[in-house]
């Protein structure tokens, strides 16, 4: 219930900034796995795969990840 109430109040929507060495994720809503080479995260209809190299969280909050590594692909994939 909290979190239906959350996803309808959200004031600012699921976002994806690149920067030259890093990806910051804003407004995610839940991690599901990290390994070196591959992060996946569900957005509040997306699951969202992050593939490459030496990745690494290197900031995490409750809905925000900064992620460092080499960045080889973003793969969305839509969800009911």
């Amino acid at each position: 219930m909290i979190e239906e109430l959350r996803n309808k109040l959200s004031l600012e929507k699921f976002k994806i900034i690149c920067f030259s060495k890093y990806i910051d994720i804003i407004n995610y809503k839940e991690l599901l796995s990290i390994n070196d080479n591959e992060i996946i995260l569900l957005s509040f209809n997306k699951k969202i795969i992050i593939k490459g190299n030496n990745l690494v969280i290197i900031k995490l909050v409750s809905d925000e990840l900064l992620i460092s590594g080499v960045i080889e692909e973003i793969l969305w994939i839509n969800i009911k």
